[in-house]
């Protein structure tokens, strides 16, 4: 499930979308990084690290986690997903948003 994914980012609060990429790698504590960078308004770009718990279920990487991202961006956001080898979704909420993340593998 390591690796470079792509899709997009779709808030269930406001119906604002954009393109979004993902760098998922293994730490050596054996968590997992995902290293977001999203495009917001098509022209706004943000990149942001969160560090995710996971644990392998019946073929399936269950990711979640709850980072701050600090109160400019919403404060602490609650993340809950899954991915296998053909996608990665992905809940998100924090105090002001809430939608989904839909990826597939970069190629």
């Amino acid at each position: 499930m390591e690796g470079r994914w792509q899709g997009e980012w779709i808030s269930d609060a406001n119906g604002h979308r954009g393109a979004l990429k993902c760098l998922l790698t293994k730490t050596e504590s054996g968590e997992y990084q995902a290293t977001f960078y999203a495009v917001y308004a098509r022209f706004l770009s943000v990149a942001y690290s969160v560090p995710l718990h996971g644990r392998q279920i019946g073929g399936k990487l269950k990711l979640e986690g709850q980072p701050d991202l600090g109160q400019l961006a919403g404060g602490i956001y609650h993340y809950e997903g899954e991915a296998d080898k053909t996608e990665f979704n992905c809940t998100y909420r924090c105090k002001y948003d809430h939608g989904t993340f839909q990826l597939k593998p970069l190629r």
